[in-house]
């Protein structure tokens, strides 16, 4: 096992507070510190891991305060937020380019039905919902279909509403 600077140390902790992945962080070791460690040696630097449960006070913190600063950061970006995501799928169902296109506009509900919960399970989308989304989707394509565009010779007296 290497012996690791103070340095090399609190690299670890804060990549492994970011949720940093382990071949990731031995590779930046073996780049920054031209140092070979193990995986066991990375682990011992999660304090949330059974190897970490010895790890040194002040590193345990400088874990716990990085891992803090780090979800609240997230937590800022605004794709993160569940309603956020809900209002953009909405917003490409209702382009008038891009609902145009079944595909995106299937697309969009089953993402949407993803994000609601409960619409899919573990072994994938349920029948179900998969039926509700076709209807969707079949009585969005006849709706355009009945809706006559502009410039189609009706002299615009078709309700498109």
């Amino acid at each position: 096992m290497a012996t690791l600077t103070r340095e090399e140390q609190q690299l670890i902790v804060i990549r492994l507070a970011c949720f940093g992945r382990v071949a990731d962080i031995r590779a930046e070791i073996k780049e920054k510190f031209d140092k070979k460690i193990s995986d066991a040696q990375v682990g011992y630097y999660d304090p949330t891991s059974a190897r970490g449960q010895d790890l040194a006070d002040d590193l345990r913190e400088l874990f716990t305060s990085t891992r803090n600063a780090y979800k609240s950061q997230v937590a800022d970006v605004p794709i993160v937020d569940r309603n956020y995501r809900l209002l953009r799928l909405q917003q490409l169902i209702d382009d008038p380019l891009l609902s145009q296109s079944p595909k995106t506009v299937l697309q969009a509900l089953r993402q949407a039905a993803e994000e609601i919960g409960g619409a899919y399970n573990a072994s994938g989308a349920s029948p179900d919902v998969d039926n509700r989304i076709a209807d969707l989707l079949a009585q969005l394509v006849s709706s355009r279909q009945e809706a006559p565009a502009s410039g189609s010779g009706d002299g615009g007296t078709g309700d498109s509403q």
